[in-house]
């Protein structure tokens, strides 16, 4: 469902919701209170957290897929948590099996271990890593998908690859979000824990001109400005008592990834492309 509203959004062009925010629109709509659908909402986060700690030793892998889901949902708790991880693991699984096959594939008995090419699923993982990753697809990541396929024969148990590729995404993420941090303080030259308009626009050149291959140009100042307010609006929903011009290093940091910034790793766009995507890149 969630990739079919993800389809809805982007062919007019509206943002994507996140995976916590459709869960809790679509029980609404489901069970048509707000009341009726949050108990049912938190007995579905409670069922994830106990289940997700289940027994695999009998080849049941009804844990780990409640485990892959509750990471991807947020319910979870990993430090390298964000929206894009929904977008990276559906659109890897549309790769693998088409967008409108998702559900048909998915929904198999626990002990049924569907098994998935090797190469489809390494073709699959770099396509999804490339539009919702950091860069190039990581080589250990290559290599433990091959290794797993030898391990069974040349094949992939469906929900071991997933897990696989969530977990290294989160850590992936962690490490970004990280380096986001530790730029932030670099370019915080007042000390005095914000920036100004003129320590972020040399923060954002800096992380798009760093990552790239020599020949990347300064943003346009129009857009940084579109970026800086929108990390203060940020700022503002974070730390209410705020005096409205300080921005706190968590904003900078979820702007950035909106705009697929980063200090260590190739943006997946530029803040350009962002704001203003592409027929092509859509």
């Amino acid at each position: 469902e969630k990739a079919r509203a993800d389809a809805v959004d982007d062919g007019v062009n509206n943002q994507r919701q996140s995976l916590p925010e459709f869960l809790k629109d679509t029980l609404i709509h489901r069970f048509g209170l707000k009341s009726i659908a949050l108990t049912n909402l938190q007995a579905l986060i409670l069922g994830v957290r106990k289940g997700s700690k289940g027994d695999e030793s009998k080849g049941d892998d009804t844990p780990k897929r409640l485990r892959m889901f509750g990471y991807v949902a947020g319910i979870l708790d990993h430090d390298g948590w964000h929206e894009d991880l929904s977008n990276f693991v559906l659109h890897a699984l549309g790769s693998m099996f088409r967008r409108e096959n998702i559900k048909e594939n998915m929904d198999h008995a626990p002990k049924k271990n569907l098994a998935v090419d090797a190469a489809l699923a390494l073709e699959s993982t770099e396509d999804a890593w490339g539009r919702f990753g950091f860069g190039a697809t990581p080589p250990d990541l290559h290599e433990r998908i091959v290794d797993m396929a030898r391990e069974v024969g040349g094949a992939l148990r469906l929900h071991d690859w997933l897990d696989l590729i969530t977990m290294k995404w989160l850590d992936a993420s962690h490490q970004v979000q990280k380096d986001m941090l530790a730029t932030f303080i670099e370019h915080d030259s007042n000390g005095d824990g914000v920036l100004d308009f003129e320590e972020f626009q040399g923060m954002v050149n800096s992380l798009v001109m760093g990552t790239g291959e020599g020949s990347a140009e300064a943003v346009d100042t129009h857009i940084v400005m579109k970026i800086f307010g929108e990390a203060l609006e940020e700022s503002g929903h974070m730390d209410p008592g705020g005096d409205g011009d300080a921005m706190v290093p968590q904003a900078f940091v979820r702007v950035a990834r909106t705009y697929h910034l980063s200090a260590s790793h190739k943006p997946m766009a530029s803040p350009v492309a962002a704001v203003d995507p592409s027929p092509e890149e859509e």
